[in-house]
């Protein structure tokens, strides 16, 4: 049996249209007989939120520091050479530390990353590299 790892922005209840469009992958992958894990961002994380299970195991990656205006966070992606392309550094290496732990214990053998954001196309890309596999996708190796 096949299992995946998506990993990507906001799912339900705060789904984007990356939720949005993986939720309806999820749907089909499970028609299939596919094991889908997600580990997604979310920033208004509530336990009593999390009900919405789409038959796949969620993973939730938070961001635990203070939460900038949504003005500095453009601003940071316009002029920022430091951590250039990335917004949050610690972000890449909270979602890194949790894929490895999730494709240990599922027993991922398959990771599809996608962007926005680009946080989780440096995870895949290093995933890819720690584990040399052909099956870890980021949309421009596909």
């Amino acid at each position: 049996m096949k299992n995946v790892l998506f990993i990507f922005d906001y799912y339900f209840p705060n789904a984007m249209a990356n939720g949005i469009c993986i939720s309806k992958l999820i749907d089909d992958f499970n028609k299939r007989g596919i094991n889908v894990s997600i580990l997604h961002f979310d920033d208004k994380y509530d336990h009593k939120q999390y009900a919405y299970s789409n038959n796949c195991k969620q993973y939730i990656v938070t961001d635990d520091c203070n939460q900038p205006s949504k003005y500095k966070v453009y601003l940071k992606w316009l002029f920022s050479l430091r951590s250039y392309p990335t917004v949050k550094n610690k972000l890449v290496k909270k979602w890194y530390q949790q894929s490895l732990e999730i494709i240990e214990k599922d027993e991922i053998d398959t990771v599809i990353c996608t962007f926005f954001p680009v946080e989780t196309l440096i995870v895949g890309n290093l995933l890819k590299d720690k584990f040399n596999r052909d099956s870890f996708k980021t949309p421009w190796a596909m």
